[in-house]
């Protein structure tokens, strides 16, 4: 039994970890620009949004996590350069800023007078209380965020379908 709800927990954690705000946006605005090519429009978005990371997974499954035996074509240099760049451009110079703003955004819609740098310094927080245990991100991320998250897009979907 513990084995089936790691199962589901990693599943879970999956989701969360491919599944962002530009993922319920984007599919509606490539189907509307698609000009009536809908099944190419979805084959688009099932490539690129499930085949490509799941790809990413199981190729780090394949090596075990070991990034040094996934990108040992680039020697000790190359996948030092190609993790430190990945992880900035995840990090510190793209997404983690944007994630930062985008969620100000939303709550500002709650709170008007919230400030952005006290906002981003009680996300990181936030972020590092859940990422220090770095063996429990797994479980963390499917047993207790996916759950807010998944509750999250169906309150979406009922104010959206009942406005």
């Amino acid at each position: 039994m513990k084995n089936k709800s790691l199962v589901v927990s990693t599943g879970f954690a999956l989701f969360s970890m491919f599944f962002g705000s530009g993922n319920l946006v984007f599919p509606i605005t490539v189907g509307q620009e698609s000009e009536g090519h809908y099944l190419f429009a979805a084959l688009g978005i099932l490539l690129t949004g499930v085949l490509v990371p799941f790809l990413g997974v199981l190729g780090m499954m394949l090596y075990k996590g070991d990034i040094y035996s996934f990108f040992r074509c680039f020697g000790k240099k190359g996948t030092f350069l190609f993790s430190f760049l990945a992880l900035a451009l995840m990090g510190p110079f793209g997404v983690l800023a944007r994630c930062l703003t985008v969620a100000h955004g939303a709550l500002l819609l709650l709170l008007p007078n919230a400030s952005l740098p006290l906002t981003s310094f009680l996300l990181c927080c936030i972020i590092y209380l859940f990422a220090v245990n770095k063996n429990k991100i797994v479980t963390t991320l499917g047993t207790i965020l996916t759950p807010f998250l998944l509750l999250a897009i169906a309150m979406i979907a009922f104010f959206g379908l009942n406005k």
